[in-house]
This record gives structure tokens, C-alpha cells and sequence, in this order.
């Protein structure tokens, strides 16, 4: 990268000397004290700066020196940096922080106080501080790669640093390396090393993990190796922790994972195969110490159980599976092969399973070669013919019915059906079953329902019939008969909304000169006089009411409100007419003759 010239004159002050050892990575950064200054002779053919750190302005970063340095006075700062060869050196300041803690994972860009990448022989690094207290952190690189002696010390600036504060003694990384576990003692070692900065200058650095200790000289340079032999291998997360014994609160720790146990372990694994497709795999493992299980199969089957369950099978959780079992000293693998036999499930017919009472219940499913079938449903009821039915069935009949195969010794496998019997209507026909001739008569059902559908069936001497007048449902019929004696049967069917229909109905009607007309009396309904003049009194109350001519027009409507009420017919001409009276009770027809 090209890089400009820059001159700077700067003053010089009494420095702290030093050789640069150590401080190539953040977490070694030397405390320095820049109202005074220092010096130190710049490092080569030493490796660029560690990635993490974001570097700013550096477009690169060759023989890195660390340093960190505190704020007394708050306020601008001028940093002269110089160099007894005039070599081309650059710098970065990152801050503030307050305290040294983890700072090393916090040189981000946010965190950039001054930064120059300026070719030339010196720098001047400026920057405003904030609090009295803060930390900042300097690197400083050797550009040109050549030998030469760095200066930097504070030149202007009403800012000041702390010269005299003791820098805490802390632990800033450590690391480690896990070796493989030992076939004869069943045993690992750890090997790593230790950054620090102040450590106390006296004591030792304790490392330790699960009663494995190795010490260590205190003032040993950072960073330093360490070791720890003979940690069991039983696959099991471990903690190491580090501490120096004359500062117990310079301290840190650090997770590993151990291999796991390479001793053989003694170790039986049993299952309940051959199981039926649809029951359960049980694994059973027998070891009496503690340890993990790692298990797998087939259908991509993982568990961590030690004597897991596998629920309704089907085909594709028959083969082989492994069990890694890694106790404290030992390992084991062990592997059992399942086999699962395949039944398919039965398949109930739909159709004929919803029926009218008295018809046939049948019950059928699809064939599987070589099953046996056996059926269980309500009352008790039982078949082994994979086809079976119920004659004349009823509504007792309804509910679930279970289908259950056996096949191959497996009898696990069922489908179920809920079978419906719909009752059937129950009506009967209520009208004057004699009649004279020249006359009209009023034939209603009872037992029917909204929705019914009725179908009328005349025999007999039909032809003594003058006209029929159905209501819109045709739960009512008006039959108006000629001047002719005779006798006919009069049938009906009712079919209810599941299509069920009722048993016949019949009912025989003489017309006849025998018989003559009096007071109608119907479901309790009293209609008098009849024959009537002006007025038609009727103990019906709460409803309305319609009277027809014989011609089916509606010549009368009115509401009656309260028994032993009357209706004027004065508008009325002599003549045969027909009332339909409807309330909560029942819809209801009678014939009234006027004789003015």
C-alpha cells in the first residue's frame, strides 16, 4: 500500500527502556506510562498481528507491539512516536475501556480512539479522553521490517496518564489441547498455554482438573506451557482451572471434553424382537455403572437413553442397531438386529353401514391373504367372517364395530367403523272411515316430521272418488267424493331425511247413504254447530285458521285467542267448505256445511 511522507519534531523526555518480549499479542500488552515515555527495540521478521481485532486504518500489521496505558487527567493527548533509524512505523489506539478485562475481545471499530498508516519517519497519535480511570490500548508495527529503537512519549495536550497505578494481574487466555485416550490406562493428557499480565512475584500458578495438579513459578513470561497427566477418559465435559496462590482473585477456568473410555466395558444389549408392525421395540442394556449411551439405526433413529423405546413400528424401523456405552474407564459398542413383521392394517367397507331399521347391516373389509378375521361390536356381538351382517336390524345395533386380523402369529393390527341403524317413522292416518256420498272429507297423518316425505296409494273402487286436495307436505288430504257409493283403501308411506320409510299405513273408507253428519270431534278439537248458519263456535285457542271453499280457495283467515271462541261466516253462501286450524298442538282439518 502506498504510504506518504510525514516530518514531525517532537521533544524529548527521560523514557522508560525496555526489550520488546512478549507483548506481540493483545492479550501480553505492556503497561507503559506515556507522560514519561518509552523506549524499545522493535522486533523483525516477527508475525502480523492476530486476526479478531478490527485494525482500522492498518492496511497491514508487521511486527506487532502491545501496550496499554491509564488515564489521570482527562483531555486531548499528543503522542509523539518516533524511531532511532527513521524507519516507517504505524499505530493504532483503541479506547476507552474501564477495566483490562476481556478487552481484547472488544477492539472494534466503535472502539477506534486514533489510528495512522502514514508512510514517513514518525507519527503523532491524538486522541480525547473522557473519564479519569480508563484504560487505552496501543499497537504499534514496524512497517519497514529493519532494526531500530521506537520512542513515543506525550508531547502536548492538557490530558495526562497514571504513572503510578498497579495494573491488576489477570489471566487473558488460555489454551488447550485434549490427547486421545491411552488403551493401557485408560488415562489422557492436556497440554496448553497461559497468557497473563502482572502476575505476582511470588507463589505459584496452580492448574488443576478432577485432582490432576501441575505448578508452576509465578513470574514465568507469558506466555508459558502447562500440562496435566492422567485425567480419566470417560467422555465427560471437564473443567481446568488456572490460579495463582499469592492472588486467589487472578483466576480463570476453562471447559474440555474428555475422550471417551477406550477399556472394554462389560456390556450385554437385548431387545424383544421379532415384534409385529404396530407394537413397540424395547432395548434393554445391562451395565451397572454410570455412563452415556449413544444410539442409532435405521430411519435415521438416534437416542441417548439406555434402554430406550421405539413405539408402533412399521417396516421401516427393522435392521441393525448400534449402542456406544462409554463409562468412566470403558467403552463398549454393541449391536442387535431387529426384525419387524410387516401386517397390514384391515380396511372396513363404508357402504352398508349406515342403514334403516329392518335393513341389513353389512360389515366387510378388504381381503388380506392368509388372515384371520374376528369382528367384536355392541350387545356383544362377535363374528370371525371377514363379510358378515346383521338381518332386520335395529337401532340397538349401532355403535362401533372393531375388525382384528391375525396374521404371521401378529394380531395387533385393527380398523374400526361407527355403524348407524336409523329408525324408521311411525305414522298412522287419522279421518271418518264412513262417509256420504256428495260429501268432502279430512285425512290427516300423525307421527310424521319436518322434512318427511308421504306417498298416498288408492285401491278399491277409486272411481267413486270427484277430486283430491293435498297440503303443500302432503301430511293432510281433502277428498271430495261424487254422488256414489262405494269403498276404497287408503295407504301411506312416510319416508323420513335418512331415507328410511314407515310401514304402511292403510285405512279403509265406506261411502255410504247409512251414515249422516253430526258434531266433528278430532284430537279434542269440538267444532259446532255443524251444519251452521252465520257463526262456528271451537274450543281451539292460540292459533289461526283458514276456511276453503270447495274450489280450495281461501275465503276466511283470523287468529283465535281464547277457547270457546266463534267465527263469523256471514260472507259465506250455502255451500260445503273445509277449516284448517293450526297451533303448538298440531295442525288440524274439518268440514262444515253452511244451511242459511
Amino acid at each position: 500500500m502506498y504510504k506518504y511522507l510525514i516530518l514531525f519534531i517532537f521533544f524529548v523526555y527521560q523514557v522508560d527502556s525496555f526489550s520488546q518480549v512478549g507483548n506481540s499479542f493483545c492479550t501480553t500488552a505492556i503497561q507503559v506510562c506515556p507522560n514519561v515515555g518509552a523506549t524499545f527495540p522493535a522486533s523483525t521478521d516477527s508475525p502480523a498481528a492476530e486476526a479478531g481485532p478490527d485494525y482500522g486504518c492498518l492496511g497491514s500489521q508487521p511486527n506487532p507491539a502491545w501496550f496499554y496505558f491509564q488515564v489521570n487527567t482527562p483531555g486531548l493527548h499528543d503522542i509523539a512516536i518516533t524511531n532511532s533509524n527513521d524507519n516507517d512505523l504505524d499505530y493504532i489506539i483503541w479506547g476507552p475501556f474501564v477495566n483490562l478485562s476481556e478487552y481484547c475481545n472488544q477492539l472494534t471499530d466503535s472502539n477506534i480512539a486514533s489510528c495512522s498508516y502514514a508512510g514517513g519517519t514518525s507519527e503523532t497519535a491524538s486522541f480525547i479522553s473522557q473519564n479519569s480511570g480508563d484504560y487505552y490500548i496501543l499497537l504499534i508495527t514496524n512497517f519497514s521490517n529493519q532494526n531500530t529503537n521506537v520512542n513515543f512519549i506525550q508531547t502536548s495536550g492538557q490530558g495526562s496518564f497514571n504513572c503510578e497505578f498497579t495494573a491488576p494481574c489477570l489471566i487473558t487466555l488460555t489454551t488447550a489441547f485434549v490427547g486421545s485416550c491411552d488403551s493401557l490406562t485408560n488415562l489422557y493428557n492436556v497440554t496448553g498455554q497461559i497468557y497473563n499480565l502482572n502476575p505476582p512475584q511470588n507463589g505459584t500458578l496452580i492448574v488443576s482438573c478432577l485432582g490432576v495438579t501441575s505448578e508452576y513459578n509465578a513470574q514465568l513470561s507469558s506466555p508459558f506451557p502447562y500440562s496435566l497427566n492422567g485425567l480419566p477418559s470417560n467422555g465427560a465435559n471437564a473443567t481446568i482451572s488456572y490460579q495463582f496462590s499469592a492472588n486467589t482473585g487472578c483466576n480463570a477456568t476453562r471447559q474440555i471434553l474428555a475422550p471417551p473410555g477406550c477399556l472394554p466395558c462389560n456390556a450385554t444389549v437385548t431387545q424383544n424382537g421379532p415384534v409385529c408392525e404396530g407394537e413397540n421395540i424395547e432395548f434393554q442394556t445391562a451395565f451397572s455403572f454410570p455412563a452415556t449411551y449413544l444410539w442409532s439405526g435405521p430411519n435415521e433413529y438416534t437416542s441417548s437413553a439406555q434402554n430406550p423405546i421405539i413405539n408402533n413400528v412399521t417396516g421401516l424401523n427393522a435392521g441393525e442397531y448400534t449402542v456406544l456405552i462409554t463409562g468412566q474407564n470403558c467403552v463398549a459398542q454393541r449391536t442387535v438386529n431387529v426384525e419387524v413383521i410387516s401386517v397390514p392394517k384391515p380396511s372396513i367397507f363404508e357402504a352398508g353401514t349406515q342403514v334403516c331399521e329392518g335393513e341389513i347391516l353389512f360389515l366387510g373389509a378388504a381381503e388380506v391373504p392368509g388372515a384371520q378375521f374376528e369382528w367384536t361390536g355392541p350387545n356383544g356381538f362377535n363374528s370371525n367372517s371377514r363379510n358378515t351382517q346383521i338381518l332386520n336390524s335395529s337401532p340397538e345395533n349401532s355403535g362401533t364395530y372393531i375388525v382384528q386380523i391375525t396374521l404371521n402369529n401378529c394380531s395387533n393390527r385393527s380398523d374400526t367403523v361407527q355403524a348407524i341403524v336409523f329408525a324408521s317413522p311411525n305414522i298412522s292416518i287419522n279421518g271418518d272411515s264412513i262417509l256420504f256420498p256428495n260429501s268432502t272429507s279430512i285425512f290427516n297423518i300423525e307421527g310424521g316430521g319436518e322434512g318427511f316425505d308421504y306417498f298416498w296409494i288408492f285401491s278399491g273402487n277409486t272411481g267413486i272418488i270427484n277430486n283430491t286436495i293435498f297440503t303443500s307436505d302432503k301430511d293432510s288430504l281433502v277428498i271430495f267424493w261424487k254422488d256414489l257409493e262405494g269403498e276404497i283403501s287408503i295407504q301411506v308411506i312416510a319416508q323420513d331425511t335418512n331415507g328410511c320409510e314407515s310401514k304402511p299405513k292403510l285405512m279403509n273408507v265406506l261411502v255410504t247413504n247409512s251414515a249422516g253428519i253430526g258434531k266433528v270431534y278430532k284430537n279434542e278439537l269440538l267444532i259446532y254447530p255443524n251444519p251452521t248458519k252465520d257463526r262456528l263456535f271451537l274450543n281451539f285457542s292460540e292459533g289461526e285458521y283458514t276456511i276453503f271453499d270447495a274450489a280450495s280457495r281461501a275465503v276466511i283467515k283470523g287468529n283465535v285467542l281464547k277457547e270457546k271462541s266463534f267465527i263469523d261466516l256471514d260472507v259465506l253462501v250455502n255451500g260445503i267448505y273445509f277449516i284448517n286450524l293450526k297451533n303448538s298442538k298440531g295442525n288440524f282439518w274439518s268440514k262444515i256445511v253452511v244451511e242459511k
